[in-house]
């Protein structure tokens, strides 16, 4: 087992860096919990309409809401590295497991990034 070093990229130029692995698109943390409600909310709406919502303002505020917690957990990965890094990679510390190092560069020396590790 090949342990990661204390610090994995040696230059002034990167603050931190981290191995990760990438996880199924089904267990992104955006994604996950809506395979469970978005059904849920479809059931409600379909067969317990009457008796749970009652009003068609409440249809559409649940489904808003719904949709808008969805698109903005996903929209926060594309806006930053290291939310994505803990929504949909797992943390390792042996680099011949890692696919992935997250590179955070120092201020003002650019945006980080997630690279892809390739292994011979």
């Amino acid at each position: 087992m090949c342990e990661a070093p204390a610090s994995l990229v040696q230059t002034k130029l990167i603050k931190t860096s981290s191995l990760h692995s990438r996880l199924p698109r089904s267990q992104h943390a955006y994604a996950w919990p809506f395979f469970f409600l978005y059904p849920a909310w479809a059931f409600i709406y379909f067969f317990k309409y009457d008796e749970w919502i009652k009003s068609e303002e409440i249809t559409f505020v649940t489904l808003g809401s719904l949709l808008t917690i969805n698109s903005l957990l996903f929209l926060t990965c594309q806006w930053s590295v290291s939310i994505k890094a803990k929504l949909t990679c797992r943390k390792e510390t042996d680099v011949k497991k890692a696919t992935i190092i997250r590179i955070i560069p120092d201020k003002h020396r650019g945006l980080g990034a997630l690279c892809d590790l390739h292994h011979e």
